[in-house]
């Protein structure tokens, strides 16, 4: 099974003039990672690393619901693949939560 986690990625070319940085999920499969962004933008401080919740702010709730809904849906879907995530690459899975589809789907 994949896991996904809430995460914001440091440095400088991820952080906007603003301070602010994307809210990107990242999956891991079979031990390899990659991510997909979101549509949610925070200061990076705002996020507890460790849990993957937005810990302060003034839209926390709104924020914490949000990657709750893209974290359950991503759940789901990896679920639903059943045996054939076993076959599949980390960008098969993510191919799939992204498109609903993947090479791995005719196994």
């Amino acid at each position: 099974m994949s896991t996904f986690k809430a995460v914001t990625l440091g440095g400088g070319r991820n952080i906007k003039s603003d301070g602010t940085t994307n809210i990107k999920i990242r999956v891991t499969h079979h031990q390899k990672i990659i991510y997909i962004a979101t549509d949610l933008y925070i200061d990076p401080k705002q996020l507890d690393t460790k849990a993957g919740v937005i810990k302060s702010g003034k839209n926390k709730d709104f924020i914490n619901l949000r990657i709750i809904d893209i974290l359950q849906k991503y759940v789901k879907a990896d679920i639903q693949l059943g045996d054939r995530r076993t076959y599949m690459t980390v960008n098969d899975i993510k191919n799939h939560l992204l498109n609903g589809k993947s090479s791995a789907q005719q196994i």
